[in-house]
C-alpha cells in the first residue's frame, strides 16, 4: 500500500509503510518571508544558478567575439570559418542563457526574464545571419579541398554546423516563447 505522508516542512510521496526510505519530492515552501535556511537567505539557490548562467554566457561570448577578429567580411574562407567557430561556442552561451532564464523565473524577476528573452531573440538573429554566411560559401568550401580525407572532414563539419544551427535556433525560440508570459 502506497500513501502520501505530510510532515511540517517536507512532503514525502510514495512512502511504503514499514519502509524507512522515503523519497523527498518537494519542500513545502511555506517559510515566512526573509527566514534563513541553513545559514543562507531564501532564494540563494536562484542567485547561484543565475550567476553560473552569467559566467557561462560571458566566457562563451568572449570566444564568439574573438571568432570575428580579424574582420574580413566578403572573404569566403573567413565567413565559413567564422560561422563554424561561432557555432562551436554557442552551446555554452545557450546553457548560460537557459540558466539565467530559469533563475529569473525562480526569483520571479521580470527584468531578468525579459533580459533573457531579448538576448535569446538577438541570438536567433545572429544564428540566422550565420546560416546565411555559412550557406552561401558551402560550394566554394567544398571546391577548395581535393584530398578525400579532408573532404570527409569538411562534410562532417558541414553536417555538424547545420544540425547546431537548427537545434540552437529551436532552443532559443523555445526560450523566447516560454518566457513570454512570465
Amino acid at each position: 500500500m502506497i500513501r502520501a505522508v505530510s510532515h511540517s516542512r517536507w512532503v514525502y510521496w510514495f512512502t511504503i509503510p514499514g519502509d524507512e526510505m522515503s523519497k523527498v519530492v518537494t519542500g513545502s515552501g511555506a517559510e515566512p518571508a526573509g527566514q534563513r535556511t541553513a545559514g543562507r537567505p531564501l532564494g540563494y539557490e536562484w542567485w547561484v544558478v543565475g550567476s553560473l548562467g552569467l559566467a557561462f554566457m560571458a566566457v562563451s561570448l568572449v570566444d564568439i567575439g574573438l571568432a570575428f577578429y580579424p574582420m574580413s567580411p566578403g572573404a569566403a574562407d573567413w565567413e565559413f570559418g567564422t560561422a563554424t567557430a561561432v557555432m562551436n561556442n554557442v552551446p555554452l552561451a545557450v546553457v548560460g542563457l537557459g540558466l539565467l532564464a530559469v533563475a529569473g523565473i525562480g526569483r520571479r524577476s521580470v527584468g531578468v526574464v525579459r533580459a533573457a528573452r531579448v538576448f535569446a531573440s538577438v541570438m536567433i538573429v545572429l544564428m540566422l545571419l550565420l546560416a546565411v554566411m555559412f550557406g552561401r560559401n558551402l560550394s566554394e568550401a567544398l571546391a577548395s579541398v581535393s584530398d578525400p580525407v579532408l573532404v570527409e572532414g569538411l562534410k562532417e563539419s558541414i553536417v555538424r554546423t547545420t544540425v547546431q544551427l537548427i537545434a540552437y535556433i529551436g532552443a532559443l525560440g523555445w526560450i523566447v516563447v516560454k518566457t513570454r508570459g512570465t
